[in-house]
């Protein structure tokens, strides 16, 4: 007898678990995100790249 309470008491516990995992439609809507406008740019060919410190970034005070 005791094993089939323990056995009903998981069946139980998995089913009111899983119920509450469910969306029921309550929550509050998700905005929808604003299109991007413009064009993507991943990359930008540099214009002057021979008055470029290559060696150290910007942040770094050179070591000449």
């Amino acid at each position: 007898m005791n094993h089939k309470r323990k056995l009903v008491s998981l069946i139980l516990f998995a089913l009111l678990t899983s119920l509450t995992s469910i969306e029921t439609g309550l929550a509050k809507p998700k905005k929808k995100k604003e299109a991007l406008s413009g064009t993507p740019v991943m990359w930008e060919r540099p214009n002057d790249i021979a008055s470029r410190d290559l060696y150290l970034d910007l942040s770094r005070p050179s070591p000449l």
